[in-house]
């Protein structure tokens, strides 16, 4: 008899879920402590900027623009650079600062995506889906 249940001892098995648990683990507990950093209403819009450079990667993976967030650009200071459980995000989802020079010889502070892993920006863009599911659901209450 065929059973679909898997072999908890799989070595195979367990070295795909390992990561992938202390992945969850840490976002989810980046995006706790980012409803605790910003207004509850407003927690809801930052998840879905979130969501959407995710989403941007997803949909045109070989397009630098979306790989590339300045700091400088003021929605990425008002939803991310000003609180630090945000940018525990960005480095999870593989986005890395990176200081370069721009086309008139000024350095320039990036967050750049060095680590595109389609894996794990799934699983991010799943996590941030139910959050913000679960905080509508709590702001209708």
């Amino acid at each position: 008899m065929q059973t679909d249940e898997l072999d908890p001892d799989d070595e195979e098995l367990q070295r795909i879920q390992d990561p992938v648990t202390v992945f969850c683990s840490r976002l989810q507990k980046a995006i706790k402590m980012l409803r605790s950093e910003v207004y509850p209403l407003e927690a809801g819009t930052v998840l879905q900027f979130f969501l959407k450079i995710i989403w941007n990667v997803f949909e045109s993976p070989d397009k630098t623009k979306f790989k590339r967030l300045r700091t400088a650009n003021p929605i990425i200071q008002r939803h991310a650079a000003n609180y630090k459980a945000a940018m525990e995000i960005l480095s999870l989802i593989g986005f890395h600062e990176d200081v370069a020079l721009d086309g008139i010889g000024k350095t320039e502070t990036s967050l750049v995506l060095k680590r595109n892993d389609p894996g794990f920006s799934w699983l991010a863009k799943s996590s941030l889906e139910t959050c913000i599911v679960c905080g509508v659901a709590v702001a209708v209450q």
